[in-house]
C-alpha cells in the first residue's frame, strides 16, 4: 500500500470530495451537517484514491470537526464514504 500524502490545496473544487463527505453522512445518519471548510487533507493512491479529510461542519448551532475517509475511483464512476466520525475536542 502506498503512503499518505498531504493535499496541497484543500479548497480545490476538482474532486468534490469535501461536499460528498457531508452529504454522505447526512444521508446515512439522517443528520443536518453543513460543511464549513476542509481543515486538513491527505490522499493515498490505491485503485483510484483514498482521501482522509478533517472537515469543519455545523450541526445546528454547534461547529465540530469530523474525520472522513472516502474512496474515489473515477474510472469506475464510484465514490464511497468508508468512515465518518466526530473528533474529540480537547479543552
Amino acid at each position: 500500500m502506498t503512503e499518505w500524502k498531504c493535499l496541497m490545496s484543500l479548497q480545490e473544487k476538482k474532486f468534490g470530495i469535501k461536499e460528498f463527505t457531508a452529504k454522505g453522512e447526512n444521508a446515512e445518519a439522517k443528520t443536518g451537517l453543513v460543511l464549513q471548510k476542509v481543515v486538513k487533507g491527505e490522499t493515498q493512491v490505491v485503485l483510484g484514491a483514498n482521501y482522509m479529510l478533517v472537515i469543519e461542519a455545523k450541526d445546528g448551532v454547534e461547529t465540530k470537526n469530523y474525520e472522513a475517509l472516502v474512496w474515489d475511483n473515477p474510472g469506475e464512476h464510484f465514490r464511497h464514504l468508508l468512515s465518518f466520525m466526530a473528533l474529540l475536542r480537547i479543552v
